[in-house]
C-alpha cells in the first residue's frame, strides 16, 4: 500500500543537498544523544530526559552567521515557482498529517488493530513531548522571525502570530511523526522521513524560518522519538517477561 499525499499537490520542493546533509546529521545526532542518555541514566524519567533535551538546544546564531542565513532565504526567495509556492502553502497547513494518518491505517491493515492503536499512542506521546520542548525553547530564545529582522524578505505562507522562530514547530512535529512511524513501517522509513525533510524545507522556502530553526527542530524530534520508542520497547519487554 502506497502512502498518499491526498491533501497536498505533488511533491515539487527539492531539498538542496547542503540542507539535506544538515537534516541527516541532525537526525543522526539526536538519535545518538538519546542512546547515550539512556545508557548513562537507565532509570531516568521521561521528564528528566525532556529537561535535558531542552537544556541541549543550541542558541540561534547571531551576527554574521544570522546574516548568512538571511542570505540563504533571499536566494530561495529568488527561485520560487508557482508550483513550489502551492506546495509550501499546503505543507504549512497540513504538515504531512494525512500521510501520517495513512501510515497508521497501513499499520492496522498489515499488522493489526493493536499495532495501529500502539502507533497512535506513541505518535501522541512523541508529539506532546516534542511540542512542549519546542515551545519552551521558543520562549527561552525569543528569536525574531526572518521577515521581522529583514522586512525586505517576502513570505508565501502564513506568518505565525506571536510565535518565536527558534526552533521550528512544523519541523520538530513532522520529524517526530515520521520517525515514530518509520519504526513500524521500516520499508517506508525513507519515504516518511523525506516528507519531514520537505516540510522543514518548506518553512525556509516560505520565508518564515531560518535554517538553524528547522535543523534544531529535527534534532529535538529525533532525540525524543528515540526515547519514546525505547521506553515503549522496554515496557513491552517487561509485559512479555
Amino acid at each position: 500500500m502506497r502512502l498518499s499525499l491526498v491533501s497536498v499537490p505533488a511533491a515539487v520542493l527539492q531539498v538542496p543537498a547542503w540542507l539535506q546533509s544538515s537534516f541527516d546529521d541532525a537526525v543522526a545526532a539526536g538519535t545518538a544523544e538519546a542512546a547515550s542518555w539512556s545508557a548513562s541514566r537507565p532509570a531516568g524519567t521521561a521528564q528528566q530526559f525532556d529537561r535535558d533535551t531542552l537544556a541541549s538546544v543550541t542558541a540561534p546564531p547571531a551576527g554574521a552567521a544570522q546574516q548568512a542565513e538571511l542570505a540563504q532565504l533571499h536566494a530561495l526567495e529568488a527561485r520560487r515557482t508557482t508550483a513550489g509556492t502551492e506546495r509550501a502553502v499546503a505543507l504549512a497547513r497540513w504538515a504531512g498529517t494525512d500521510t501520517w494518518r495513512d501510515a497508521v491505517r497501513e499499520i492496522g491493515a498489515t499488522q493489526g488493530a493493536d499495532q495501529a492503536r500502539r502507533a497512535e499512542r506513541l505518535l501522541r506521546r512523541a508529539g506532546e513531548r516534542v511540542g512542549k520542548v519546542t515551545n519552551d525553547a521558543k520562549d527561552a530564545f525569543s528569536r525574531l522571525r526572518p521577515y521581522e529582522l529583514d522586512p525586505t524578505l517576502t513570505t508565501v505562507v502564513s506568518r505565525p502570530p506571536g510565535n518565536a522562530s527558534h526552533p521550528s514547530g512544523h519541523s520538530s512535529g513532522s520529524y517526530a511523526a515520521a520517525l515514530v512511524l518509520a519504526a513500524f513501517l521500516p520499508a517506508r522509513a525513507a519515504e516518511l522521513v523525506a516528507l519531514a525533510d520537505e516540510v522543514a524545507f518548506s518553512r525556509l522556502y516560505g520565508g518564515v524560518h531560518f535554517t538553524s530553526d528547522v535543523v534544531v527542530g529535527a534534532r529535538i524530534a529525533a532525540r525524543i522519538a528515540a526515547d519514546v520508542l525505547r521506553r515503549d520497547a522496554a515496557m513491552n519487554a517487561l509485559a512479555a517477561a
